[in-house]
């Protein structure tokens, strides 16, 4: 039966108004009047200057990128947006999103310390709440950014990403954040109220990438090197999806296609400083070439000393390599400088690359000072 139907002409700077009018004319003609909350749900104000939409979509693209200059990138993207249109809050909750990007990743955010990009990331967020207590997005950063806050407890993480899920149940972002936390990443075995959701499907080749992490910390290498095969698919730039199919490659005992796909995102770099040179200087040690190990892991060594900012993402692997190199005091005085300590490096700690110094004192007290409570 026919309900209802309409043609709508427009000049461009109103095109984006259209969609609204259409949602809410369906919705009443099929359901009668609306109630005010089903009024508010539909009057999501687009952006009223095109260009700003334009920007939107250029910092979604960079922001997909994972690496630091592109993030930098949809950042400035997002604020120029905000400039054409203050109001438009999708362009908020993703600026709150980057910032939690260059913390999660452990790049340097060019004149500013961890504790301003945090601070930065944190007022995004409640803005664009303050706009919208309804954005997805901005409950899915405000968890993200919670987990660098409170790097131990995770305390409000898991519920600001439950009600990420919620408000959107196909943010995949949230979705994968939120198999993290139930994979072991806070405690083992994950607390009662933790309820892994399906992790909505995407053709996001970071998306693929993420639900692949999930998959390696659940030690499933196998469907680790699927969904990096399929991030590399959409996205054959991505170094960080050839880094999780080496590892993934390393851990099935597969060395060549390992040291392959190590060599291609140790040459492509853009995401990550030290793990593709890392998993190539494990290979080396696989294959008994120590020589060629120990001389790529003393480069990878005096790069992490360098760097201003010693992360978990960065130096995980490097430390790993140090240990299976047998030397282990010049892989505790690394790890030893890691900031914060927290669930992010305790559950790192736990690799079998560790497994040899899992007595020593230092070690012990590492994991202490960073077990989750």
């Amino acid at each position: 039966m026919h309900v209802w139907g309409s043609q709508y002409e427009s000049r461009d700077t109103a095109l984006q108004t259209i969609p609204q009018a259409v949602a809410r004319a369906v919705a009443t003609a099929i359901t009668g009047a609306l109630r005010p909350v089903e009024r508010t749900a539909l009057a999501r104000r687009p952006p009223r200057d095109p260009g700003a939409y334009d920007r939107f979509l250029r910092a979604n693209y960079e922001l997909a990128q994972r690496t630091p200059h592109a993030v930098r990138r949809a950042i400035d993207q997002y604020e120029s947006a905000l400039r054409l249109d203050p109001g438009f809050t999708p362009a908020l909750a993703r600026i709150a999103v980057g910032y939690g990007l260059f913390l999660d990743w452990g790049w340097e955010y060019p004149g500013l310390s961890s504790e301003i990009v945090l601070s930065r990331g944190f007022d995004a967020a409640d803005r664009a709440l303050q706009q919208d207590s309804a954005s997805a997005d901005a409950w899915m950063a405000r968890g993200f950014l919670l987990s660098f806050r409170h790097p131990r407890t995770f305390a409000g993480v898991h519920e600001a990403l439950l009600r990420a899920i919620a408000l959107d149940p196909r943010n995949a972002e949230a979705h994968t954040s939120t198999e993290w936390l139930c994979s072991g990443w806070v405690a083992t075995p994950p607390p009662p109220t933790c309820t892994a959701s399906a992790p909505a499907r995407t053709g996001a080749a970071i998306t693929l990438f993420n639900l692949g992490r999930v998959a390696a910390r659940q030690v499933h290498y196998a469907e680790a090197r699927r969904w990096a095969d399929s991030a590399l698919a959409i996205d054959p730039g991505a170094d960080y999806a050839y880094v999780l199919r080496a590892l993934a490659e390393f851990r099935l005992g597969k060395t060549a296609e390992a040291r392959a796909d190590a060599e291609t995102a140790a040459r492509l770099r853009s995401g990550f400083r030290v793990p593709g040179e890392a998993v190539l200087a494990l290979v080396e040690l696989q294959a008994a070439d120590t020589p060629a190990a120990r001389k790529r892991i003393e480069r990878l060594e005096r790069e992490i000393r360098s760097a201003g900012n010693h992360t978990i993402t960065d130096g995980r692997l490097g430390r790993r390599a140090l240990v299976a190199l047998q030397e282990p005091d010049r892989a505790l005085e690394l790890l030893e400088r890691v900031r914060p300590r927290g669930a992010r490096l305790w559950y790192y700690l736990r690799a079998p690359e560790f497994d040899a110094i899992r007595s020593n004192p230092r070690f012990a007290q590492l994991v202490a000072e960073s077990a989750p409570e």
